[in-house]
């Protein structure tokens, strides 16, 4: 189970930083982002970034052979041979595990294809009666703690 919490919310984290690396990429090409920034929620992905610390915490603690670097995860590692595989599109590299979030700018592959890998694989590591997406007024309905 902590293995479908940690993958859950590398899932939630990671969309948020793509949302802002998006905002981000439009002002850098000069264009008006004051409607991304209206939709972008700061709070909530802080308690994203929280949550996902806290279960790649407990994923450690449960499997410590694992040798997770939960601080390094936390910001982003780096797509190398370790911890990534080829992307179905054959130009790029994706997440070998679940709970490895696919930061932009650390050199995973964004393309259409990479995304429904990841997507696809997170789904099976996450059992459907798993509620981790956002509930009844934006609140996570897992159980954090």
């Amino acid at each position: 189970m902590e293995a479908a919490k940690a993958a859950a919310t590398a899932d939630r984290y990671e969309c948020s930083m793509h949302f802002l690396a998006r905002i981000l990429e439009a002002e850098k090409d000069g264009l008006d982002a004051s409607e991304l920034w209206c939709e972008y929620d700061e709070d909530g992905v802080e308690i994203r970034r929280i949550q996902y610390k806290r279960m790649l915490k407990r994923l450690s603690e449960a499997f410590p052979e694992l040798e997770l670097q939960v601080a390094q995860l936390l910001e982003g590692v780096r797509a190398d041979e370790h911890n990534s595989c080829a992307c179905p599109c054959g130009t790029g590299r994706i997440p070998q595990w679940p709970w490895v979030a696919a930061m932009p700018g650390k050199g995973f592959c964004d393309c259409p294809e990479a995304s429904n890998y990841i997507g696809s694989a997170r789904s099976d590591w996450i059992p459907p009666d798993l509620p981790y997406i956002s509930g009844p007024g934006g609140q996570s309905s897992i159980d954090w703690a």
